[in-house]
Parts: C-alpha cells; structure tokens; sequence
C-alpha cells in the first residue's frame, strides 16, 4: 500500500515537472509514424504526448478514412520531449514551422501591396458589369499575341453550362467585401482551425492576402469567374500542419459532395524551404505531397502559385512545395507576368514546356479593411486565382474537350492563353 501511494505521488510530481517544462519553453512538432508502427507504440506515444500536453484534446490528431494508425500528431513540446522522441524508432518529429519566419513553415506569394483608397468601379449594393478597364483582365480577353490589345475595353467570358466550385486554402477571405456583393460563398473549417478557435467567416493575414486572392478568382469587378461558387477553407496559419490539414479538408468536403469534377482547388502559399535544403526528405512534406497526389487520383484540378524567388538567373524553377510536386504529377503551376505579357522578375515558373503565365505584376485586388478599399498587388499569388477562374469559366461552359488528361488540360490552356 506504501509502495501504491509513493509510485502515485512520483506520477502526480512528473506530472507537475512535465507541465513546468512545457510552460517555460515549447515548440510545435508533427509526430509522424513510421510505417511500421504498431498498435501498442501508438498508445504509448499517445499516452506520452497527453502527459506533456494535458490531455490529447490539446493535441491535434489526424486520422485518414480506412486507417486505424494517425497519419500525425501536431503537438507543443518541450525540447527534452523533441529529444526524447527523436529516438523513438517508430515515429518521425520535425518541427511545425507555425511561427513567422521559421524556416519550416509556408508562406503566401505575395511580392508587396499598396492600399490604393477607394474604387470608383464599384457602386454600392449594384452588381458590376463586365465591362471594366481592368488591365489582367483584358489580357484573359485576348492574349498580347493579338495587336491592339489597348482597344479591347471589355472582359469577355462564356456563359456557365453548370455549377463551378473554387476552393480557396488560405486564412480567411472579408467576404463582406463589395466584391462578393451576392457571391455564393461556402466556408469549411480545418481541424486545426476549430482546435485553435479561429473558426470564423473572417480574414486574420494582416495584409489581407486570402480577401485580394479571392477576388481576383471570382470577385464581381477584379476576378475572372463572375459566376463560380467560392469555397474558403480556411486555415489557421501557414504551418506544415496547416496546409497538409487544408488539403485534407478540401478531399473530404470535395469527395463527400460528388464535386471532384466541378472543382477547382487554389493553393497561393509555397514553402519556404527549397529542395536545396532538404525540402523533399521532410516526411512532413511527403504527407503533403501524398495529399496532392491523391486530389490529382480523384480527378481534382489543382491550380499552384510558382513562387516568386527568381532573381539573378538563380532559382529560375519552382522549388517550393506544392509547386515542386508539378514534376511528379500534373498540376497548373501559375507563373506571374506584366499586363503586357512580359514576364516579372521576380517569378518562378514550371518546368520548360508548362511555362503558365497570367498577370501577376501591379494587379488590383479588394482591400481587406473597408468595403470598397482596393489594393494594387504583385506575386504568383494572384496569377494563379486568375488562372483559377478562368480554369471555373471553361468548366463552367463546357470549353475542355471532354475525356482529355490532366496533362493534356494543362496543355490546352497553355495552347489558349500562350
């Protein structure tokens, strides 16, 4: 009974160490299984996460459909828990990358942005006209191959056949914004979002990256679709965890709806790491990968900013994550380029032969603060939602020749808009 009482008040005093620990310093780790790992070591690594995090509600678990094993654990943890871990032979632990600046996390592909004021194009309450002066959309228009690209004033489309979908993976879109005035729009939360409670219909990037990427998708006056549906799944950062949970989402929301060839998935974010650094060996970045492969088996059209880290002639291809995956299996990596069809510099672009550009250079896009604030942006970011409705417009009026690949697709725009 002595012994029972004293091995207690160890566990209660390990308990009371372990929270200390955590409290004064603790990083954010995916913990990935090997695919070895057994029944038996996936409950004592549970069990030991719970005693570091205080309870496994505090940690984020990710269960795929037809596995009994997590394909990770996202959990805060102190550096002797890492090390301890690290060891382990049945599971993987890296770091999240959830703060800004960690070399581990992702990043959108936004160059810069200019609160330009107010827009004169947009009237309050009335939906816009296609007709516009819009430069980026005039190029979707007619390509700069075509003389006197400066007399097409308008933007012309073909009328939808049937329902498109657009899903954004972003943190958040103001969708109260003029732009979407009557827009439909669906908005999916991830996992991690609702665990971190940020599950609300609002934009939390400080320069309102996800508001300016989904209006040049499908806002009324500064986007390509004018008629796609907006789906915003919404992230609660740009950590490894974040996006892999975001791709999740969107197969389960897509696949549960029968959507997979309606939709259109835009990713505007990119790794910070590079495949010179070990980028492709992260077994994070492998679960990311797979998520991407299995949307392309589903027959999901993805859409890719390509990065904006060329410079010097140095990083001319797009060696980030998800860009990169374009080497493996077809997906539209989007390129930036100047209303005049001059490639910006700062732009990476596919592999030779998938070179997809749209405008990307001083674009306007709405501003995430006032409902008819408008911002002038640069970065593949914004080519890629151009890309990405005009992907939805096709669809939409039944313009890709039925029965054709994704490769053969990826061609047909290119061949469309070069």
């Amino acid at each position: 009974m002595a012994f029972s009482a004293c091995r207690a008040t160890i566990s209660i005093l390990s308990l009371f160490l372990i929270f200390i620990a955590g409290a004064v310093d603790t990083k954010e780790y995916i913990i990935i299984p090997t695919p070895q790992m057994k029944a038996h070591e996936k409950n004592t690594l549970e069990l030991y996460l719970s005693l570091h995090v205080g309870g496994m509600d505090n940690a984020y678990t990710s269960i795929r459909p037809g596995n009994d094993i997590p394909a990770y654990w996202v959990a805060s943890l102190p550096a002797s828990a890492f090390a301890y871990l690290k060891k382990q032979p049945f599971v993987d632990i890296v770091p999240n990358g959830v703060d800004d600046g960690e070399p581990a996390g992702f990043e959108n592909q936004r160059v810069n942005h200019t609160s330009k004021g107010i827009s004169n194009g947009l009237g309050s309450g009335t939906p816009v006209r296609i007709h516009t002066s819009l430069e980026e959309l005039r190029f979707l228009s007619q390509p700069p191959t075509i003389p006197d690209l400066v007399y097409v004033s308008d933007y012309v489309y073909s009328k939808g056949l049937r329902e498109t979908f657009i899903y954004l993976a972003d943190t958040g879109v103001n969708t109260n914004y003029q732009d979407f005035h009557r827009r439909a729009v669906e908005w999916v939360y991830t996992g991690l979002t609702i665990m971190r409670h940020r599950d609300k219909p609002t934009d939390e990037s400080p320069d309102g990256h996800g508001t300016c990427v989904a209006s040049k998708a499908v806002g009324n006056f500064f986007g390509a679709a004018k008629e796609a549906t907006l789906v915003v799944v919404k992230m609660p950062d740009y950590s490894i965890a974040a996006t892999i949970g975001s791709m999740e989402t969107m197969l389960d929301h897509i696949a549960a709806r029968g959507r997979e060839e309606a939709s259109i998935v835009l990713i505007p974010w990119n790794s910070r790491l590079d495949e010179t650094h070990g980028l492709l060996q992260n077994p994070a970045i492998q679960i990311l990968r797979e998520r991407f492969k299995e949307m392309w088996m589903k027959g999901i059209r993805i859409v890719c900013a390509a990065g904006n880290h060329a410079s010097l002639g140095r990083r001319t291809f797009s060696d980030t994550a998800p860009a990169i995956f374009s080497r493996s299996f077809p997906v539209f990596v989007v390129s930036s380029c100047n209303s005049d069809g001059r490639a910006s510099p700062s732009s990476q672009m596919a592999s030779l032969g998938q070179e997809l550009y749209a405008p990307g250079s001083g674009i306007q896009c709405a501003g995430p603060h006032r409902p008819l604030e408008y911002h002038e942006a640069s970065g593949t970011s914004f080519s890629a939602a151009l890309v990405a409705g005009v992907l939805a417009n096709l669809l939409a009026s039944e313009q890709l020749p039925k029965g054709m690949s994704r490769h053969q697709e990826i061609q047909f725009v290119l061949n469309k808009f070069s």
